[in-house]
């Protein structure tokens, strides 16, 4: 049973519309989970750059680290 070409072409694009959409659902979904620890992996990277180590390095961040403006550039 010989099916062509176009079969396998129109398969082939059919899957990767349905991957592709179920990729893109699945990304805006977790878009705030993945920006949340994003921050946190920041948080953590600066602490760990001044050397402090802590149980609770986002709470810790919050309370002790400010961000501050040193014309071009800024720093904490």
């Amino acid at each position: 049973m010989k099916k062509g070409y176009l079969y396998t072409i129109l398969f082939m694009a059919l899957v990767s519309i349905i991957l592709t959409s179920i990729l893109a659902v699945s990304n805006a979904a977790f878009l705030p989970t993945i920006e949340s620890n994003t921050l946190k992996a920041q948080k953590i990277a600066i602490l760990d750059a001044f050397g402090v180590v802590s149980q609770e390095p986002e709470d810790y961040f919050d309370t002790n680290v400010k961000e501050k403006d040193f014309g071009i550039v800024s720093g904490y």
